[in-house]
């Protein structure tokens, strides 16, 4: 067929019954281009069709006669509206009688009057798109029925809860219909929904070849991987057989993401059309972990507006209504894709922020009504936006954590109405370092998190050391159980960590109404800009500022440490683009947000102080701004060097500070208190300790937050302490919340869901508080301020109580300041303001991000080994389907550079969350995608994760160095040659390029802090795995130092009850890896049992006299017996002859 027949253009006529003498609008102002009917006959509706000057991808003219035909090609579907002459108003349209404006994309426009000809050539020059002119075909109608060669029926293969599929999977019908399985299906409609297939162009020879693409390779998987590559690569193919020249590129194997990871599909539903999307690896949660067998069964649902026009708002006079119709309708009737109907199933709370939701398609076994029961019991809660909220908890994305923990209730701390522990619970230093040592997080004593925010069942909030608890203890209160909940596993969001503090522009405006000097602030920037510029070339600058900057990705620690290792010194290409992006984003954020770094600062998280100690808030208590009667903190920062991450700097606060948690829009929001250093306390750090006495809570008169895993900036800037202190803060008591009396059900809470969709008016009168208060004399503290500041709180509450936040026409804004940039607003209505955020506005310019294309790669890595070609090959190989990975998670938010997903530091992307919840989102992502490929080095490199050997390891890193280098340089398009690849090993190739890496060492190596050894003995594994702690054994667990008798005999052996005790107190918890059989590889770290100095006591599922046995057995004290017996590198179990048995022995002769 002639590849000009495949091009369908759908052309729907402009008739006088619709109607007449189509007319387009170039807006150079707004970058739109218009079509819409002009002067409609009486009684009909006009239509309008508007699209970004971006998003015309070409036009094509010719000449019929007097006529000139105009053809338009657009990327994306057009807003569209119409009018009624009977109201005169344009309403937003999903849908148009006899065109599909969310798939037909190529408008044709017949222009007969000469002088329009004229005008259309004058237009068309300022398009700055690419012109064609002559011959076209249009065809009418499609030659065949789009999916006509598709066999429907059997387009889902049967699947059970087990996983287990049918063997129909790639069946050719006798009829001549074509079978697919669903995995192929869907990724076909990806292709199909971003147009880079066309639906009607597909054939049944396409389908017939695609079906047999799995046969005819030998490899299983590849037709599906091949539409993802084509999917990554975003052509546009017109003719579909184009697709197979893209075989020989693509490689079939895909590694499983990480256990605490899921290969997640998506989807986005916009006003006109819907887009599926490649399955990307990221976070999971509760119920995606519980069901990872069922990944193909859950779809996580955006709804947005058209793409690039960003987040869909609600117009005031309700002109979107039809938009959020449809989405309505999308929530109660689901989503049909490759034969399977995905039903709405619920949302997490940042979900709701970002107007997302998860979908479930229904097995024989389950359904989404199904899993929300399972849930939890939610039947006593009436708000139907809490009854939401409560399902959301189950969908937090968090990790699962060690799950021998032992719950005990205690009493929250209440007075005068006010909750001084909301949200927060206690845990003993052996939980939190059994979790640490679980997630790879520092578990020393001195190093592991002093908090950590969590999720058990139906209790959520922060967990805190408390050094009084001892075993397997974590007390929780009244404030963090929200719901009843039959799950009882620990789940941890984040650990409590040191992040840099910022100010921005709602902090700016109210330390500089309560008495900071605009001066001081301005210097701060000056300061920061300075700084930035001089660390791209001072190290020792840059190091200090990179440190200084911690962002919660910890990715300006990597830079810092990759200065350390000499890759500045170098000017190596890929930490060169890194840095550079560094400057370009913080000078963005400092131009746009006046995000401005206060080196004495800290972003923590909040909990309260258990001992009493700390001076709360008392009421008209200082007048006379005496610092003894403010309220106290307790903060002690710790910073790790990245050269050596076993080494940490720790700073206990003293003195004034600010305390304020984002967002802040009231003058009350800003709390000035006192730090003072509490011994009782050191062992709490990187978190900011309030009070628990006084006469109301310090949290909850920062912005109305509490303690359930709320941040706080801390600063002790002498000269960002405002002259007045504590004004009086504003009252946050939530408004009565929407309750129905009957039973909530699903069509409740989708009803709310789009509700929320249209009433969140969040943003905009966070908005319309920094314009007002820049615009009014009083600034923050003018009434319109004060009331934007209490409706700003309804608006956060909007999530839960189910009420929404309605700005009343006066404090809709009507001028815009220039310092809040591209505004699409009449000149005449932006002014120059005098305050301190146009200040600092006009002090920066953007500095444009250059990639170092022109550095050369380090030859200390380069030269480091000799490299055959085969070992060359291999990391090309995997390089190539990294750099797939890579761009899919670009593709997914529409980031430009690689750099930017490496880092987290975003230029510019889709608007589909927003930049805080991206830059984590993409940290998790990339987390997982570089945990994945570190594996398959290891695999391809001949050695292993937990042993390795860098006789092997080193040279395959170094090759993955050098194939990145041969790539870029070869590479004549440098925008999409990736070189983060080798990165992965990012400390690896520091130790390469300074001589470090296995110079000395005989081939296999241990990680620092464990021992490594195989179980050898079948008896022992099976006491091991069916054992658990006494209580003997767990007081001994967290027994310090100063308490134990100095009787209690000292093992002379540490490392051999070190390797025994975590087994027995519960090996799969303790291990990197189960010990679930003989020969597994065990490995634990040493740290966490070196205060022990007594016998091993454990409970065994045994008989009496065994158990008596066994509580009497001791450790063995020679370290010649643990290698000898249970754990043993080369040693035969046959050939084991110990002189005397010992512990190991006499356990497995018990059991």
């Amino acid at each position: 067929m002639p590849r000009d027949d495949l091009l369908i253009i759908h052309k729907q006529e402009v008739t006088r019954g619709i109607g007449a003498e189509p007319c387009l609008q170039l807006n150079l102002q707004r970058n739109e281009l218009r079509s819409h009917a002009h002067r409609p006959p009486p009684g009909r509706l006009h239509y309008r069709f508007k699209q970004k000057l971006a998003q015309v991808s070409c036009t094509h003219q010719r000449e019929r006669g007097d006529a000139l035909e105009i053809v338009i090609q657009m990327n994306l579907p057009p807003h569209v509206s119409c009018q009624s002459l009977s109201t005169r108003n344009w309403q937003r349209q999903s849908f148009v009688h006899g065109i599909d404006p969310g798939q037909w994309l190529t408008y044709c426009l017949v222009v007969r009057d000469l002088t329009h000809q004229n005008q259309w050539k004058d237009m068309s020059a300022l398009l700055h798109v690419p012109r064609h002119t002559g011959d076209l075909t249009i065809i009418a109608a499609p030659a065949c029925k789009p999916w006509a060669w598709l066999h429907k029926s059997l387009s889902a293969p049967v699947e059970h809860i087990s996983g287990i599929s049918s063997s129909l999977a790639m069946l050719h019908l006798a009829d001549g219909q074509v079978h697919l399985p669903y995995k192929l299906m869907y990724q076909l409609e990806v292709c199909i929904s971003h147009g880079y297939l066309r639906e009607y162009n597909l054939n049944h020879a396409f389908a017939t070849r695609l079906q047999s693409l799995d046969n005819d390779t030998g490899t299983p998987g590849m037709a599906q991987y091949l539409l993802e590559h084509i999917a990554g690569l975003k052509q546009h193919f017109v003719d579909p057989t184009d697709i197979f020249k893209y075989q020989y590129e693509v490689k079939a194997f895909r590694p499983a993401p990480p256990s605490y990871c899921i290969a997640l599909q998506s989807a986005t539903i916009t006003p006109t059309t819907m887009y599926f999307h490649t399955p990307t690896v990221e976070m999971s949660n509760r119920i995606l972990r519980k069901y990872s067998q069922l990944d193909r069964h859950f779809l996580r649902v955006k709804f947005r507006d058209e793409q690039h026009f960003g987040r869909v708002r609600a117009a005031d006079d309700g002109s979107d209504d039809a938009i959020f119709k449809r989405f309505n309708q999308v929530l109660k009737q689901g989503i049909t894709v490759g034969g399977r109907t995905f039903h709405f199933l619920a949302y997490g709370n940042s979900q709701l922020r970002e107007n997302g939701a998860y979908f479930f398609a229904s097995t024989h076994e389950l359904s989404a009504e199904d899993l929300r029961k399972q849930m939890g019991t939610f039947s006593q809660i009436k708000v139907v936006a809490k009854y939401a909220s409560r399902l959301g908890q189950a969908f937090s994305t968090t990790r699962a954590a060690w799950n021998q923990v032992e719950v005990v209730d205690i009493d929250d701390i209440n007075r005068n109405g006010f909750c001084f522990s909301d949200g927060v619970g206690k845990m003993s230093l052996f939980v939190a370092r059994m979790i640490a040592e679980h997630l790879k997080l520092p578990s020393s004593p001195e190093h592991c998190p002093s908090a950590l925010q969590f999720r058990l069942g139906g209790y959520k909030g922060i967990i805190v050391v408390d050094k009084h608890l001892t075993g397997q203890v974590i007390q929780l209160r009244p404030s963090q159980n929200k719901f009843p909940a039959s799950h009882r596993g620990l789940e941890i969001c984040r650990s409590a960590q040191y992040s840099a503090t910022f100010l921005n522009q709602q902090i700016i405006l109210l330390l500089s109404c309560l008495g900071v000097p605009d001066e001081a602030i301005v210097e701060r920037q000056r300061e920061m800009i300075r700084d930035l510029h001089t660390a791209m070339s001072d190290e020792q600058m840059a190091v200090r500022l990179l440190l200084k900057s911690v962002d919660q990705n910890r990715t300006t620690e990597a830079l810092a440490s990759m200065i350390q290792d000499g890759f500045m010194r170098v000017q190596e290409p890929f930490f060169m683009s890194c840095l550079r992006l560094w400057l370009s984003w913080s000078v963005k954020w400092l131009k746009e947000k006046a995000r401005i770094l206060i080196p004495d600062g800290a972003f923590l998280l909040g909990c309260v102080d258990e001992t009493g100690i700390l001076q709360g808030h008392v009421e008209e208590a200082n007048p006379e701004k005496k610092q003894s009667l403010l309220p106290k903190i307790f903060v002690q920062t710790s910073t790790t060097d990245p050269s050596n991450p076993s080494k940490a700097t720790t700073q206990v606060i003293i003195g004034l500070c600010m305390i304020a948690r984002n967002p802040s829009l009231h003058p009350g929001d800003i709390r000035i208190v006192e730090a003072i250093d509490v011994p009782e306390l050191h062992h709490l750090k990187n978190v900011v300790v309030f009070p628990r006495t006084g006469d109301r809570d310090i949290p909850g008169m920062c912005s109305g937050g509490d303690l359930d895993g709320d941040d706080y900036l801390v600063i002790w800037d002498p000269e960002m302490i405002p002259t007045e202190w504590n004004h009086e803060p504003m009252d946050y008591t939530p408004p009565k919340p929407t309750t129905v009396e009957d039973r909530i059900t699903v069509n409740h809470i989708t009803t709310f869901f789009v509700q929320h969709m249209k009433y969140d008016n969040l943003g905009r009168i966070a908005t319309a508080h920094r314009y007002w208060a820049d615009l009014l004399e009083a600034g923050p503290k003018h009434p319109k301020c004060l009331e934007l500041a209490a409706l700003h709180s309804r608006a956060v509450d909007y999530a839960k109580t189910g009420v929404p936040a309605k700005m009343g026409m006066h404090l809709k804004v009507n001028r815009w300041p220039r310092w809040a940039g591209n505004v699409k607003v009449p000149k005449h209505l932006i002014y120059d303001s005098d305050k301190i955020l146009h200040q600092l506005f006009r002090n920066v310019d953007f500095v444009d991000f250059i990639p170092a294309h022109e550095c050369r790669f380090d030859k200390r890595i380069l030269d480091a080994y000799k490299l055959d070609i085969d070992l060359l090959n291999s990391a090309r190989a995997l390089k190539r389907q990294y750099d797939e990975a890579l761009r899919r998670l670009m593709s997914q938010h529409e980031i430009e550079s690689e750099y930017e997903v490496w880092t987290g530091f975003v230029l510019s992307h889709n608007d589909e969350i927003r930049e805080w919840t991206l830059a984590e989102a993409l940290g998790n992502a990339l987390a997982a995608i570089q945990h994945q490929f570190r594996l398959m080095v290891f695999q391809a490199a001949g050695t292993k994760e937990q042993e390795q050997d860098k006789a092997k390891l080193g040279p395959y890193i170094a090759a993955m160095y050098t194939v990145t280098a041969q790539d870029a340089e070869a590479g004549e398009d440098t925008d999409t040659t990736f070189v983060s690849f080798p990165w992965i090993f990012r400390r690896e190739l520091g130790h390469i390029a300074n001589g470090r890496f296995g110079a000395a060492d005989t081939g296999k190596v241990k990680p620092r802090g464990h021992e490594v050894g195989t179980v050898k003995s079948p008896a022992m594994l099976r006491g091991v795995e069916q054992s658990r702690p006494s209580s003997e054994l767990l007081e001994l667990l967290d027994a310090p130092r100063a308490e134990q008798s100095a009787s209690t005999p000292r093992l002379p052996c540490d490392s051999t009850f070190e390797m025994l005790a975590p087994a027995m107190v519960n090996a799969k918890s303790h291990t990197s890896e189960p010990v679930n059989q003989i020969g597994k590889s065990y490995a634990v770290d040493l740290s966490i049992l070196t205060e022990l100095k007594a016998p091993a006591l454990a409970t065994v599922d045994a008989p009496t006299d065994h158990q008596a046995q066994l509580d009497s057995t001791i450790c063995c004290t020679s370290k010649t017996c643990a290698k000898d017996t249970l754990f043993d590198d080369d040693t035969d179990e046959d050939d084991m002859q110990p002189p005397t048995k010992n512990i190991f022995d006499r356990i497995a002769d018990i059991l």
